[in-house]
């Protein structure tokens, strides 16, 4: 009997899980343009390898903290998405912009922010030892943006003035920006956000093309399943990423709508001006 050969199989399409963890670093998660997904894999990569087991801890599915072997939570994780309400929001120090120290004037961002809970904080699982170790004091905050030219991670003092200078107050009391391209930021819990957050990336295709090239595995689409329990669904059925990027007050329209304003939050985050992000955050 003579054999036949076959071609293998071909591979499965590659999942942004798999890709968060197969990286040598946090830094190689960048695919230029689409910072909503890389944030997406930053935050899962990192709770995943934070994911300790622990009699005190809470529910995984509810839980944004990275926890050590002892069980001692290090980090409590956040998305936050940067926009106003004008879609021009500069940004200094990006790594898309033309000069080291110039601007790029981005319709929205997304980066990860992590609050130190464990003082002296070494984060050797979340990365490699280089370059997301950390020893911050426990109450701050660092800011994990795979777009900056900054320091990775960046205390988010140093974030705000190295990304924001135009918008800063300062000591001389010089005039800030226009209130038109001052950043706002919605602040969405980090497990939320891995939860209900998808996109067909189809913002990003016009006219028969790309406007950058796609990641190369498959669009994160796990939040679909729960679209219909969203009243407020996006105009695009595709993606929900405009909630996101919406800067308006919490989405909340009706007195009932009020009523649920904590529910809205958990699921699509609270908005903070610049001011109010740092003073919460800081």
């Amino acid at each position: 009997m003579s054999s036949t050969s076959f071609p293998p199989p071909p591979s499965p399409p590659q999942t942004a899980e798999a890709t968060a963890d197969q990286t040598a670093t946090d830094l190689d998660l960048r695919v230029p343009c689409y910072c909503e997904e890389n944030a997406w894999r930053l935050a899962y990569r990192h709770l995943r390898r934070g994911r300790w087991s622990s009699a005190d801890r809470r529910d995984d599915n509810n839980d944004d903290g990275d926890y050590d072997e002892r069980g001692r939570r290090r980090y409590r994780y956040h998305v936050v998405f940067v926009s106003n309400d004008a879609r021009c929001c500069p940004f200094r120090m990006q790594r898309a912009a033309r000069s080291e120290d110039g601007y790029v004037c981005w319709d929205y961002h997304v980066v990860v922010i992590r609050e130190v809970v464990e003082e002296g904080t070494s984060s050797s699982l979340s990365s490699s030892s280089s370059p997301a170790e950390s020893t911050a004091s426990a109450g701050t905050t660092e800011v994990l943006d795979v777009d900056t030219r900054l320091s990775y991670p960046c205390p988010l003092k140093l974030y705000l003035e190295g990304s924001f200078p135009h918008a800063m107050r300062s000591d001389d009391g010089c005039d800030r920006a226009p209130s038109s391209i001052m950043p706002y930021f919605r602040v969405v819990p980090a497990r939320q956000y891995l939860k209900y957050f998808y996109s067909d990336r189809m913002h990003m295709f016009k006219n028969g093309r790309w406007s950058s090239p796609p990641p190369h595995y498959e669009p994160i689409m796990n939040g679909l399943s729960f679209a219909e329990d969203d009243r407020r669904g996006d105009i695009n059925k595709g993606s929900n990423l405009q909630m996101y990027i919406s800067m308006s007050d919490n989405g909340c329209e009706s007195s009932a709508e009020q009523n649920n304003v904590s529910d809205f939050e958990e699921r699509w985050g609270k908005v903070y001006s610049l001011d109010q992000f740092y003073a919460r955050f800081r």
